[in-house]
């Protein structure tokens, strides 16, 4: 594991296999520190598989994003949307 720290912040790298000289395979977490806290919680999750994970702690995403929480789409009063592959 490695990292890249201030003392109440930091991006964390860690292997996500028994490294060999043909894997490699790493993940990287995300952690902050509330206002008025003394302890960072990781906040967003990289996957070695590429799937994202917002809100979910240092766990494992089950899709490509998994937020856990709610989303806010739009701007200034307009509506936003999610859509489909095909567009709908």
């Amino acid at each position: 594991m490695c990292a890249f720290n201030w003392p109440t912040a930091q991006i964390t790298f860690e292997a996500a296999e028994d490294w060999t000289p043909t894997a490699n395979g790493t993940r990287m977490l995300f952690d902050t520190t509330e206002i008025g806290a003394t302890f960072s919680t990781t906040r967003m999750v990289i996957e070695n598989n590429g799937f994202i994970g917002i809100g979910i702690g240092a766990q494992r995403p089950d899709d490509l994003l998994d937020v856990r929480g709610d989303i806010r789409i739009g701007v200034g009063g307009t509506s936003g949307c999610v859509k489909n592959r095909n567009g709908g």
